[in-house]
């Protein structure tokens, strides 16, 4: 987590919402994280700033064009694959 700027934005134009997610990935389950399933897979630099952590379609897509592959969050894979 202190690797991702998604937990530490400032400004958001639905800050309660964002809160909510924050806590729900972030402090939770974050396994099931769009930007930390992209963090396992690909490159840093490959990772939207602007990717929120339930965008799971987004990120599935991501992968696939980096890696060639589909993945799921039970299997993230061996695309630079990190520990």
């Amino acid at each position: 987590m202190d690797r991702c700027i998604f937990p530490n934005r400032k400004k958001h134009k639905m800050p309660t919402m964002l809160e909510f997610i924050r806590i729900k990935y972030c402090e939770g389950n974050y396994t099931s994280c769009a930007r930390y399933m992209l963090y396992r897979k690909v490159e840093p630099n490959k990772i939207p700033d602007d990717l929120f952590p339930n965008d799971l379609y987004k990120a599935y897509k991501i992968i696939e064009q980096e890696c060639g592959d589909k993945t799921t969050v039970e299997d993230p894979g061996t695309c630079n694959e990190k520990p």
